[in-house]
């Protein structure tokens, strides 16, 4: 009889709000495991910038343009599942 999903017990359905986050180790040596374990996501905020104005004054007039890019931090929260 084949494995059918719903006999097991750790067996959970694919949903569309549940994403993992894999975090890489840098400086590590080349037999150490690169990821650290995978976490659940509950909260995420999505990566988003801001530029700033540089203005430039010449007689009378004034002109904007784009300045620097900063990126905005990125907060999450985990969730252990075990």
């Amino acid at each position: 009889m084949a494995n059918r999903f719903w006999a097991n017990s750790n067996a959970e359905a694919k949903r569309k709000f549940r994403f993992l986050l894999t975090v890489q180790k840098s400086g590590l040596g080349s037999g150490d495991s690169n990821t650290i374990e995978k976490w659940l996501i509950q909260k995420v905020t999505r990566p988003s910038f801001q530029i700033s104005e540089a203005t430039h004054s010449y007689l009378n007039h004034t002109f904007y343009y784009p300045g620097r890019l900063t990126w905005q931090d990125v907060s999450f929260t985990l969730v252990d599942a075990l």
